[in-house]
């Protein structure tokens, strides 16, 4: 009888081991791309994004993994099976959406333009002006689409390269979201030389309903599980206090 129960103990625990190795849930996310995600000074992945990928993953029981890639190869990685989601501000385009499916949106995003305040830039007076915008982006799209060539579009792996570009006046204006460009002027005093010239635009043709975390188009499972923790944290109020940590309302 006691070498059953050893042996009933030792079945569940590698069943329990099993189950728990499999509800690993692989999230693919960007660089540095405040407050989305960010390393803070211990070098742990932080932000809007990775809290609310870290709430799903509690209300699915699953723990959270994140592998941090250039923003426009996260798509193509994901559907390569580097990992199951991404969730890194990927606003939900007809364009993206014939490569992957989309969660429902859990943000709704708009832009600014920033500039040096004393430009005095407006929509109407950026012809033949240098922007610097992060390449793969919805802005990348909106920019090539508005103004075609009558602007000189700097392309950057990283935002944060097209705001070091503003910074040593190798661009004149950088587009992004709102949120992340109001963490970039809110940071070591730059709101005193930079500032928000035009914005927030909001264009549902260029940007998308909103934010959606992206699977692979056969990954059903996946999207119902998140689409379903996606209501939960809503209804419980942890959404709510995520938006208010990162977006104060």
């Amino acid at each position: 009888m006691k070498q059953l129960w050893i042996g009933l103990i030792t079945s569940l625990l590698l069943s329990n081991a099993i189950a728990d190795t499999a509800k690993v849930i692989r999230f693919g996310t960007a660089h540095n791309y405040p407050p989305f995600e960010f390393e803070d000074k211990n070098k742990k992945l932080q932000g809007f994004d990775i809290d609310i990928a870290n709430a799903l993953c509690k209300q699915l029981n699953a723990k959270c993994e994140f592998t941090q890639e250039e923003f426009d190869q996260l798509i193509s990685d994901l559907n390569t099976g580097k990992f199951d989601a991404v969730i890194a501000a990927l606003s939900e385009t007809n364009q993206r959406k014939k490569l992957v499916a989309f969660s429902n949106t859990y943000y709704t995003p708009t832009a600014y333009f920033v500039a040096r305040t004393d430009n005095h830039y407006t929509m109407g007076n950026i012809t033949g002006k240098r922007i610097a915008v992060e390449q793969g982006t919805t802005f990348e799209h909106f920019i090539k689409n508005q103004y075609h060539d009558k602007v000189h579009l700097i392309l950057h792996e990283k935002f944060s390269d097209a705001l070091q570009d503003l910074q040593n006046k190798k661009a004149d204006l950088v587009i992004g979201d709102s949120p992340a460009m109001s963490h970039w002027l809110d940071q070591k005093n730059r709101n005193k030389t930079y500032s928000v010239v035009v914005g927030p635009i909001i264009n549902t043709e260029f940007f998308g309903p909103g934010f959606g975390i992206a699977v692979k188009n056969d990954n059903h499972d996946l999207l119902s599980g998140l689409n379903q923790a996606l209501t939960e944290i809503k209804a419980n109020g942890t959404y709510q206090k995520i938006k208010i940590k990162y977006f104060g309302k």
